[in-house]
């Protein structure tokens, strides 16, 4: 028999049993309790199968997919399964490529720099440790005005890659630079930083000039003008379907077009961030973790589930990669790295009933299981699975339904019991036909209550499960109210009859609201409600149960109330109360209460009365009985008076020239103050015043006595300052050179150079001139600027090259300077091209060129450059021809570079030279065009050759041997040569005849 078929016939027999009983239990006519319609799910069934990571409550976590389910097994056990993979996580993770696009731009220049480049390092360095199986390209593009693109390098010198902060910015031509870099890295995760301080003041266009500004080999020229926002948007969009892109603004003012242009390249809004050197660090931490969570790389996966307390572990029940602690209800499944392929892991679990409570009637298999991962090779991650399978069982519980006669706790008719499902409403209300048919025969005149069926949610307690009904018999009462004596009274009026039962207690309460109600009828009498104690109905209908009361006379009281100006419509200032007074009197107010409308008045002194309520009955609600009258301020004066004044001081007199002023149609006990006289205050006070006091202060209550009504508001100049400025203005830009503030000036005084002359003079700098006259002004009451201009003094300098070789004094050349600045200085760099242009071949300057510092006067600035012809020496020589030997030698000092040098200026040692009778001079003279500042160089040669001893015919010269093929010409007659040669061939000769017949005769 298999599992389903065995399941629909213990439902069969369930229901048939059931239905006997019920059956049987109608025939003995026992009263039992309503049917419940029963569940869907049997106890012990699967309730939920499973829960997935695709469930509408769940989500994917980081990329891993994920699936626990029950299944009810035939021994009674419950299997858990969870089933976990990796999504589109490829087990070789993809290449990882990042662009970090950098600003160096001058505003980038100094901390800001540094901090910016520390950040982006601190990203490069995240991302290069991401995994080791990763492979991670990391490109740097910075740019200024220009772009550099390089690989970024990791070490020592991670700095200098960044360049330094200066120039312009063109953002475009770096976002275009990166989206060539991006071409052709296809699957691959690609990922852009941009780090921003500015809005783009250069794009690339068209090229209009030949430019290195080269993108996929096509140059660009810069775009000084333009729109430069909207280029750079559109590359960035490009960018963004290229690579995931995060930005970070970098002190970007809020809502300025370049924030939000950072924030447009994003690829998504929460990837823009912004930010100052203060907390950039943190911002760069956010979107390093943001950066991170959206790179889907999870490796070392396990997962630990606790069982809840309704089951227990089976033990040795898991599969491979399950470990299971049965005391503690835990698994501990090891998954390993998460790829698309799906793992499998599983164990078993019972079901104790025995921890079943009645307020559940489905239990979770297991707790919120958590998967534990690590993220990117390099953070632990711990996630919870929402949620868990589970299986129904119900407990129940007992209950019941008494009936009692005419009140709650009155005595028990009939009782019908049951039982159900802890948490079930039970309603009395399905129980009437069998509490009915307890009231037959002697209770036959009883009726249910209805009032009493009321329901409950059934709680796991029996005891408090308990229904209380009511049954009783009907009756009938009513309510009558007299004026002054109950019966011999007049009848103020009746309640039509009101339906009851017999034994009701109709309370106190409810007989004097019932009364009350009449007695509305008549305002003036008042209810007499001693002796009014609960009532018992008895049979015999209204008549017997007839409950009477009676009115009297009420008293009553007056209130008085005192209104401001209007009665109406006035505020309520005041009241009192006048009491023991007797209803449907007249009452007239200004008579009657006119103590109390004295004293009402006391409070306000300078009111009097304006109008009043008329004359009325009393009614015996007091609340009726308010009589009203008002008050209003007096007419009054007063009067302002503004005095000029150093000190404040109240005279006695008012000074002439004093402005006085009448303020009429006043109230008195106003309060007159500033805002009212002001203007008038502020007409009167001169410019250049100010007001130093008030008498008796800046605001008064005002009294119905005008005289005492005066006001005298002191004036006096204002303190005020004077600041002197000295400014140079020698270039277009004026530079700021010094400046003092004058303080505790009298506003409308005359402040002139001789309060300034001596900061002035001291201020200006030896070499500058005033080139506007010191002025005098008259001071004003919010400040006060004079200004100094000053400009540099030019003058001229003179340079005179003087020969003075050997004493003399011939000028070679003199020049003027014009337009030099007086106290600078005038160096050698400034004359070096005249004197080097003056300055002859073969001369030299004398001593070091000097520096002066320019005097105002142009005689003072004379620089005299001595120079001299440079002097050298001189050798002649007499050496023999044949072997260079030195015969003689003479040394020539004192001679001048550049002079000739020949045979006029050393004839005389020739002539001194010695010769032997067989020698003479081959050349006798030398000559050297131009000496030559290195003595070693100038040296001339007189070379002696020998004759030969023939008297007749001299020794001719031996002339240069020639050759042919390398053997001495016979043409040179050289005969010993010659036989020898001739030798040499002839012994070749032999010995390759020799060789020859060798070689023959061995073979």
């Amino acid at each position: 028999m298999n599992k389903k078929l065995r399941k629909t016939l213990r439902t069969l027999s369930i229901v048939f049993i059931a239905f006997a009983v019920v059956f049987t239990t109608v025939s003995n006519m026992t009263v039992m309790a309503k049917d419940f319609k029963p569940t869907a799910l049997t106890d012990g069934d699967v309730a939920t199968s499973k829960i997935s990571s695709t469930d509408t409550n769940e989500t994917t976590i980081d990329g891993i997919e994920w699936e626990k389910s029950l299944e009810k097994l035939d021994n009674g056990e419950y299997k858990i399964t969870f089933k976990v993979k990796g999504g589109d996580i490829q087990q070789k993770p993809k290449p990882l490529n990042v662009a970090l696009i950098v600003d160096r731009s001058g505003s980038m220049d100094g901390n800001k720099f540094k901090n910016a480049k520390n950040a982006v390092k601190k990203l490069a360095n995240a991302l290069k440790d991401i995994k080791p199986a990763r492979t991670v390209t990391i490109q740097l593009i910075t740019f200024a005005g220009d772009v550099t693109s390089k690989a970024y390098s990791f070490g020592k010198d991670e700095d200098s890659q960044f360049g330094d902060a200066d120039g312009n910015t063109n953002m475009h031509y770096a976002v275009l630079k990166a989206n060539e870099w991006f071409k052709g890295k296809t699957n691959a995760d690609n990922y852009a930083f941009i780090l921003g301080d500015g809005e783009p003041n250069r794009h690339l266009g068209d090229p209009w000039i030949s430019h290195d500004c080269v993108i996929d080999g096509k140059k660009y020229a810069i775009r000084y003008s333009g729109d430069h926002i909207k280029p750079t948007k559109d590359a960035g969009d490009k960018l963004k379907s290229l690579s995931t892109v995060f930005t970070l603004g970098y002190g970007l003012e809020s809502g300025s077009a370049a924030e939000t242009l950072i924030k447009s390249l994003a690829s998504k809004p929460d990837y823009a961030y912004t930010s100052n050197p203060q907390d950039i660090s943190e911002d760069i931490t956010a979107i390093i973790d943001k950066m991170l969570s959206t790179i889907p790389t999870a490796t070392n996966v396990s997962i630990k589930d606790v069982v809840t307390d309704e089951f227990d572990i089976v033990s040795d029940s898991g599969t491979a990669g399950v470990a299971l602690d049965v005391r503690n209800k835990t698994a501990n499944i090891t998954v390993g790295d998460a790829n698309s392929s799906t793992k499998e892991f599983s164990f078993n679990v019972r079901f104790n009933e025995s921890k079943a409570t009645f307020e559940k009637d489905t239990y979770v298999s297991n707790k919120n299981a958590s998967i534990t991962y690590t993220l990117n090779g390099k953070s632990e991650s711990t996630t919870s699975f929402n949620n868990s399978p589970s299986i129904h069982y119900v407990k129940k519980v007992g209950y019941k339904i008494v009936l009692h006669e005419n009140a709650i706790n009155g005595a028990t008719i009939g009782t019908i019991p049951g039982e159900a499902k802890v948490g079930t409403a039970l309603d009395a209300n399905s129980y009437v036909n069998e509490l009915e048919a307890f009231l037959t025969g002697i209770y036959a005149n009883h009726v249910i209550d209805n009032s009493t069926l009321t329901s409950i949610n059934l709680t796991k307690n029996a005891d408090t499960n308990v229904i209380h009904v009511v049954a009783n018999a009907p009756t009938k009462y009513k309510i009558t109210v007299y004026r002054d004596s109950i019966d011999s009274g007049d009848v103020v009026g009746t309640t039509t009859e009101i339906s009851g039962h017999v034994n009701d207690v109709i309370a106190a309460n409810t007989i004097l609201a019932e009364a009350n109600a009449i007695a509305a009828r008549e305002p003036n009498y008042v209810l007499v409600t001693t002796g009014v104690t609960d009532a018992t109905l008895v049979p015999g209908g209204a008549e017997n149960n007839h409950i009477k009361l009676y009115m009297t006379k009420a008293k009553t009281s007056v209130t008085i109330q005192m209104h401001l100006d209007d009665i109406d419509n006035g505020k309520i200032l005041d009241s009192a109360k006048i009491t023991e007074l007797q209803a449907a009197v007249e009452f007239y107010p200004l008579t009657d209460a006119s103590t109390v409308i004295e004293d009402l008045l006391k409070a306000y002194p300078g009111y009097k009365i304006n109008g009043w309520d008329g004359e009325r009955e009393l009614q015996a609600d007091s609340s009726k009985n308010v009589f009203r009258f008002s008050i209003t301020k007096m007419d009054t004066t007063a009067k302002v008076i503004v005095v000029k004044t150093e000190d404040q001081q109240n005279p006695t007199d008012i000074p002439d020239g004093s402005a006085v002023k009448a303020f009429t149609e006043l109230k008195a006990t106003d309060t007159f103050g500033e805002s009212d006289y002001g203007s008038f205050v502020t007409a009167n006070t001169p410019l250049g015043y100010e007001v130093v006091g008030v008498n008796p202060s800046s605001s008064i209550t005002l009294s119905e006595n005008e005289e005492a009504n005066t006001i005298i508001v002191y004036i006096a100049k204002k303190s005020t300052f004077a600041t002197v400025t000295v400014y140079d203005v020698t270039t277009d830009s004026p530079v700021f050179v010094a400046s003092r503030i004058y303080e505790n000036l009298k506003a409308t005084d005359e402040f002139g150079p001789d309060q300034y002359n001596d900061f002035v003079d001291s201020a200006v700098p030896y070499g500058y001139k005033e080139i506007d006259p010191r002025d005098s002004i008259t001071l004003n009451e919010t400040g006060n600027d004079i200004i100094i201009n000053i400009k540099r003094m030019t003058t001229a300098a003179t340079v005179k090259v003087v020969d003075v070789t050997d004493g003399g004094q011939k000028e070679l050349g003199t020049k003027d300077f014009f337009d030099l600045f007086v106290n600078d200085e005038f160096t050698p760099s400034d004359y070096n091209q005249f004197v080097d242009g003056v300055l002859p071949e073969g001369y030299e300057v004398l001593g070091t060129r000097p520096t002066i510092t320019l005097s105002v006067e142009d005689a003072d600035n004379v620089i005299v450059i001595e120079v001299a012809r440079i002097k050298t020496n001189a050798t002649v020589r007499v050496m023999h021809e044949a072997n260079k030997e030195v015969i003689a030698e003479n040394a020539y000092s004192g001679l001048y570079v550049t002079d000739a040098f020949g045979h006029v200026h050393y004839k005389d040692f020739l002539d001194t030279v010695k010769l032997e009778n067989n020698q003479s001079f081959v050349t006798p003279y030398g000559e050297i065009a131009k000496l030559d500042v290195d003595g070693e160089k100038n040296v001339i040669e007189i070379y002696v050759r020998t004759q030969s001893p023939s008297i007749d015919k001299p020794k001719e010269e031996p002339k240069k041997e020639e050759t042919v093929l390398g053997l001495p010409s016979i043409a040179t007659g050289d005969t010993t040569n010659v036989m020898a040669y001739a030798a040499l061939l002839l012994l070749a000769a032999g010995v390759v005849l020799g060789t020859y017949k060798f070689r023959k005769n061995k073979k």
